[in-house]
């Protein structure tokens, strides 16, 4: 099995260590770049089937395994020793981060509706960001000294005041191809390794919301959102506002899927909140650019963007509110 100089797999780790790893994991750049320079290691990962290649999955697998590597020697090691696992992981796992930070822009847009209300998820993983109404929010202005206190999410918000609280979630369901249940040993551990090194933040949190929900779990229906989503909205309880969500998931959809999510969305008229990379779900404006520190999901209502999302939580960049942009089911 050889890798060619130009290989896409090769370009891809390149690009993930330095448009995503650099300035927020340096062990992960450090990684990615070494996995790159790496004849042995970039054959191993060119081996996997399409669409189990991307660097994430990989580093989240090899660390699953095999702990984290010392360096690109360890790294090379750990493949030569551990390839057949760590393929297997890759294989039959994926990077299914379940970030409760992403409810900052749930709970900011929930807040201004009439409780109770229903939430179905598309890509809800193991379900913990069905729960906005359970999780402790610290809301802040960029140079404010906010005191976080034991909030589980905190979130910096530019251009909108703090939202007031979540209004009560009476029905709660999930979609996923393949989901998680965080209560057993191997899915949870899972959950934990898929967040990077050097985020103990984000890990503590993720075990905070994890035992905050551990009295309910939740329900996520396993199956293809591009033919279940259009069921749950008609299973959902009848005279019940409904909101669907979704985060970092249509973009792993073909796209003929986004379409049908899309569709049985806009014809149900329930309220869709989504949080996708650019031109996944919405687009922002071309005279709204994005924050320069790092990359932004468009967080947008029925497919119009309403602001720069974090994608763990952090922040939250409104926009401008537009006379145009009003609410296109």
């Amino acid at each position: 099995m050889s890798d060619p100089p130009d290989h896409p797999v090769r370009a891809h780790f390149r690009a993930f260590a330095r448009e995503q790893a650099r300035g927020k994991s340096d062990l992960y750049e450090g990684l990615a770049e070494a996995a790159a320079a790496s004849d042995a290691v970039m054959a191993f990962v060119a081996g996997q089937p399409p669409g189990k290649r991307q660097a994430n999955l990989f580093l989240a697998a090899l660390r699953f395994v095999s702990g984290l590597p010392d360096g690109a020697a360890g790294l090379e090691r750990a493949v030569a020793r551990d390839g057949d696992r760590i393929a297997q992981v890759m294989r039959t796992r994926s990077t299914q981060t379940n970030e409760p930070g992403r409810c900052a822009y749930l709970a900011a847009q929930l807040a201004a509706l009439p409780g109770p209300v229903g939430l179905i998820e598309v890509g809800a993983s193991a379900g913990l960001c069905l729960y906005p109404d359970l999780y402790s929010y610290a809301f802040s202005s960029p140079g404010e000294a906010a005191d976080p206190g034991a909030a589980d999410v905190v979130c910096t918000l530019t251009g909108r005041t703090r939202p007031g609280p979540v209004p009560e979630i009476a029905h709660r369901v999930g979609v996923d191809l393949n989901p998680l249940d965080a209560r057993t040993p191997a899915d949870r551990a899972w959950l934990e390794t898929l967040i990077w090194p050097e985020q103990t933040h984000r890990l503590a949190r993720l075990r905070r919301c994890i035992e905050r929900v551990a009295d309910q779990p939740p329900a996520v229906i396993r199956g293809d959102a591009a033919y279940l989503t259009a069921a749950l909205i008609r299973e959902a309880p009848k005279g019940l506002p409904l909101v669907v969500a979704n985060a970092a998931a249509l973009v792993y959809m073909p796209d003929a899927a986004r379409r049908a999510v899309a569709t049985a969305i806009r014809e149900s008229g329930a309220l869709w909140l989504s949080q996708e990379a650019p031109g996944v779900a919405a687009s922002a404006p071309p005279d709204a650019p994005a924050p320069a520190d790092g990359l932004f999901f468009v967080a947008a209502q029925n497919g119009v963007a309403k602001a720069w999302a974090n994608p763990h939580g952090d922040s939250l960049h409104w926009l401008p509110a537009r006379p145009d942009a009003g609410a296109a089911r």
